[in-house]
């Protein structure tokens, strides 16, 4: 039998206070698993609410939505699970038909309704509230390259605990709007970036799915700045701060 990859996750167990300690994973599965449990850890103050804002994550991928519905699920599957009673789960209306995989239906029971392909269940671990201040961790303006049509477009980026939200630049230089994505830092490798000036690029390691994401400042100490931020935001996300 061929031996299984090992991914290193930089992630403290329980017990470890130490953030340079590391957990070892043998497969995409159990590091799926610890980075939902850190995430839940570090937000377990958070309380989602029906009627608010959420992300949430399927597979690598995180998505925007609204908190519909909170209760059990009987005799259902959802998030590849076994056919069983599901006693934390989250119905959520996503912001954009595809997104989603449902009505808000499930079986002969309707929790919630939204157009087709607009709703999903998904298990409460894997849903965070939708939470930013005026001020986090680190806050400004840099630029990040499209995924799709791979152009460099100016952001507004603020750093909250385990996300880096991004929105539209205001006319006072200020974030316009709701954000218009989240980069995700758990598991995240900040690496150099030499395609653009001052670049540098989050990526993860650990997951073949997921995005790896490029960004590039305006100067040398900017990017410094930015630099040292992502790494104090990891840094006190481990911690459970």
């Amino acid at each position: 039998m061929a031996e299984q990859p090992q991914y290193t996750l930089e992630v403290p167990t329980a017990e470890v206070a130490d953030p340079n300690e590391f957990l070892v994973v043998n497969s995409q599965q159990e590091y799926i698993r610890a980075r939902d449990n850190s995430i839940a850890q570090t937000l377990g103050e958070s309380r989602l609410k029906v009627g608010e804002r959420c992300i949430f994550y399927r597979d690598d991928t995180i998505y925007f939505g609204t908190v519909r519905y909170l209760g059990p699920l009987t005799d259902v599957h959802i998030d590849g699970s076994d056919s069983m009673r599901q006693e934390h789960v989250v119905g959520i209306e996503t912001d954009h038909v595809g997104d989603g995989l449902c009505n808000g239906m499930i079986g002969e029971r309707q929790y919630f309704e939204v157009p087709e392909k607009k709703g999903i269940f998904v298990s409460a671990v894997k849903v965070y509230p939708m939470e930013f201040k005026a001020s986090g961790i680190f806050q400004g303006i840099m630029q990040k390259k499209g995924q799709k049509r791979r152009n460099w477009k100016t952001r507004y980026f603020l750093v909250q605990r385990l996300f880096m939200y991004y929105f539209m630049v205001g006319a006072n230089q200020e974030p316009y709007g709701e954000p218009l994505g989240v980069v995700p830092l758990f598991g995240m490798d900040i690496l150099p970036f030499g395609g653009k000036p001052n670049g540098f690029m989050l990526k993860n390691k650990l997951s073949a799915g997921a995005r790896t994401w490029y960004f590039s400042c305006e100067t040398p100490s900017e990017l410094e700045l930015w630099i040292n931020a992502l790494r104090e935001a990891k840094k006190v996300a481990l911690i459970g701060q």
